[in-house]
């Protein structure tokens, strides 16, 4: 078991680039106001309400959209359901979980001192937002003082941070092989299947551990995490440190490639960072076969999602 401090509040914004979560289709970055008074305002949400883990969300937005009654309409898509929700979330261009306010998931507004918030309203809550500024927002659109914020404005307001995780590994054992699971906060990030370079799984998620210690030994950015090809595989690396090497082997014990893998883990690590930095009161405890990260990497059919895989329901 290596313990940390718990993790504070993460803020996640260019890291999803990495994984296929760029500016989403419907957010053009104009900058007119969004909504005057006496004007409709719409929420639009898609989110992977089946797996349960963002319960809080949906009920933060079901409040805001009694409170501020008739004028607000929120509609919750739910792209988890393996139908109509996840069709219609993939025709219409997204690729991860957002919320859209009269169609932008990254806004600006007023707070209450004077001073301009810049919001990015896309992963689940504590990833990039907190509850405090989707009421924000909403109560800017209820006084048209809500504007859309271009992608450069979001990533100036999105500063590195300390996250300081929990981790545990956990062997199992899986038709007569050891496999090794390190988690974060208790939320597992990757699942080592193989050895490699003379490691056992056991020994190479204790690499993994340490290596992620060294990064995140001062503040970060999810843009450092990166993979790229290297001799023997394809290295998970960030801010100069490498993280683990994902091999052919890797890849096959899931009957996925090596870069695929490496996708798949790439996601695993940045996920299992991110939600030893949620805020407690939108941490779902679970393991990885109860909370999916909400991205089109780990979506049932994806081409990275396994039975079962180190992040989604199995």
């Amino acid at each position: 078991m290596y313990k940390g401090i718990a993790g504070l509040l993460f803020i996640v914004f260019i890291g999803m680039m990495a994984v296929g979560c760029g500016p989403q289709a419907t957010d053009t970055g104009t900058d007119r106001p969004m909504s005057v008074e006496a004007e409709p305002i719409s929420v639009l949400a898609f989110m992977n309400v089946s797996s349960g883990c963002q319960d809080a969300t949906v009920n933060l937005l079901k409040k805001l959209e009694k409170e501020h009654d008739p004028r607000l309409h929120v509609e919750i898509v739910d792209f988890g359901d393996g139908g109509e929700g996840a069709k219609r979330w993939q025709e219409e261009g997204h690729r991860c979980m957002l919320i859209m306010i009269n169609g932008h998931s990254r806004v600006k507004y007023p707070l209450s001192d004077g001073t301009e918030k810049v919001s990015v309203f896309e992963m689940p809550v504590g990833f990039m937002w907190a509850f405090e500024d989707l009421e924000n927002a909403v109560a800017a659109a209820v006084k048209g003082q809500l504007h859309p914020a271009t992608e450069e404005e979001a990533a100036e307001n999105m500063p590195a941070a300390m996250v300081e995780p929990e981790y545990s590994i956990t062997e199992i054992t899986k038709n007569g092989q050891s496999e090794a699971q390190v988690a974060m906060n208790g939320h597992t990030a990757i699942t080592i299947r193989t050895a490699a370079a003379g490691k056992s799984p056991r020994q190479r998620a204790e690499d993994l551990v340490q290596n992620l210690q060294g990064w995140m030994a001062e503040p970060i950015k999810p843009d450092q995490i990166e993979r790229n090809e290297v001799e023997g595989g394809w290295m998970i690396s960030a801010a100069g440190h490498d993280l683990i090497l994902v091999t052919e082997e890797d890849g096959k014990a899931t009957g996925n490639t090596a870069e695929g893998q490496a996708k798949v883990w790439l996601v695993g690590i940045r996920q299992g960072v991110t939600w030893a930095a949620l805020p407690a009161d939108a941490r779902i405890q679970g393991s990885d076969e109860e909370c999916c990260p909400d991205c089109e990497d780990h979506a049932p059919g994806s081409a990275a999602h396994e039975e079962p895989c180190e992040a989604c329901p199995g």
